[in-house]
């Protein structure tokens, strides 16, 4: 790490992150719990009355008020909860989903946390189904994640690689009304799920639900300054109806494709879905693109008159990456597949070609305020030059790479 990376160094702190409870005022839990001696600094998503309504930042000083005195003073400040636009009435019957977690296995054991994590949901009916997208399956591998608890999952394979490819297998498979899409380095909350498909139920427009995403930890300089970059995209605490004729005030609609939800957090409608031919096999993880492909999924659902829910309360925890290296990675992947994201709309539909040229010089403004090329994150926050020339040069990539990658994934599910 060098350059205006070590000046991050040299004012970070590690923090223990976790989520604290209001019931009817009043801070229902003891979170001196949360933390040991060795924790100097928190982030802590405050949640009033089952509603997430934004993420506070302390710092623990020897001799100083409290935790729980600070967290109640920060969290006096927070806005009030916003109304949702859709019922938070408990419907009748909750449906059947499929939750979806394409996977290597390369961290099996990160994995199994993220199914022992979905197995204990608060919710009357799912499936977990697990896609291998290695080219050759290992049933002990399967046997180390299914012991992992004792709900029944179920394990697909798709030996294309990439996960598109993945998740468009658990789509060809699902039955079900709904079907989510996690990741294998995830853990949910255990009302995630309610919280996702409430939206789905309330409007039969709404093809497709988002939450957002904190971080499992922030034990190293790299993992903040991802947070500070990407972490939680959007980081919204406003339930939002995308696409919703006089609400949606995005000047870059429907392309300011980092507001709608990221795909570790994500549930469609699957007949929807598949109506749009799922997930395009030359995006996403694991192929030359690396990334886009729910990103695309947006714009198509929002384009052709879909409407996508952001609902803050639908939370997941993410374990963002650990090292310089990694970090270098994932920002120069983040980058490569938003380009090479919008250079598939272009190639798939006319009609994105004069859309997107017209939001060009609105999107390049935001990208220079911004340094991430999608969504503002918070002002405050300065995020290494390094990072940010690492995340241009992905996007230069973008498009040549989507085209490497179409010539290996011609196909797409429809």
């Amino acid at each position: 790490m060098s350059g205006d990376e070590w000046n991050y160094v040299e004012g970070w702190r590690p923090s223990k992150v976790f989520i604290s409870d209001f019931v009817d005022g009043e801070l229902s839990s003891d979170p001196e719990k949360e933390i040991d001696t060795d924790t100097k600094r928190v982030e802590v998503l405050v949640r009033r009355d089952g509603r997430a309504v934004g993420m506070v930042k302390l710092d623990l000083d020897d001799g100083g008020p409290t935790l729980a005195d600070q967290l109640v003073a920060a969290a006096a400040r927070l806005p009030a909860s916003a109304d949702a636009p859709w019922s938070r009435f408990e419907p009748t019957s909750w449906p059947r989903v499929t939750v979806a977690i394409p996977t290597t296995f390369g961290g099996v054991q990160s994995l199994s946390v993220a199914v022992a994590s979905i197995a204990q949901l608060d919710y009357p009916e799912f499936e977990i189904v697990l896609v291998d997208n290695r080219p050759v399956p290992n049933e002990e591998d399967h046997a180390q994640v299914r012991s992992a608890t004792g709900h029944d999952v179920q394990i697909l394979h798709e030996s294309e690689r990439g996960i598109s490819a993945a998740r468009n297998r658990a789509l060809r498979d699902c039955e079900n009304q709904f079907i989510a899409f996690t990741d294998d380095d995830v853990e949910v909350e255990p009302d995630w799920l309610q919280q996702l498909v409430r939206p789905l139920l309330s409007d039969p427009r709404v093809a497709c639900s988002s939450g957002i995403i904190i971080p499992a930890e922030l034990t190293s300089p790299e993992q903040s300054m991802f947070e500070d970059l990407f972490g939680g995209f959007n980081r919204s605490f406003v339930p939002v109806l995308h696409g919703d004729e006089g609400a949606e005030r995005d000047p870059l609609f429907p392309y300011g494709a980092g507001k709608f939800g990221s795909g570790a957090n994500i549930a469609f409608r699957t007949s929807v879905l598949k109506e749009i031919g799922g997930f395009d096999n030359a995006l996403g993880t694991g192929t030359p693109a690396r990334g886009g492909e729910e990103l695309a999924a947006f714009i198509q659902i929002l384009s052709d008159g879909g409407l996508i829910a952001f609902e803050p309360s639908a939370i997941l925890h993410h374990m963002h990456r650990g090292t310089s290296g990694e970090l270098r990675h994932q920002v120069f992947s983040y980058g490569l597949g938003l380009t090479a994201m919008f250079t598939s709309l272009l190639v798939a539909d006319k009609r994105h070609r004069r859309g997107i040229a017209r939001k060009l010089p609105i999107a390049a403004k935001l990208f220079l305020s911004s340094g991430n090329g999608t969504v503002r994150k918070n002002e405050a926050t300065s995020v290494p030059l390094r990072l940010r020339l690492w995340h241009a040069a992905g996007m230069a990539s973008g498009p040549p790479k989507y085209f490497v990658s179409r010539r290996r994934h011609p196909a797409r599910v429809r």
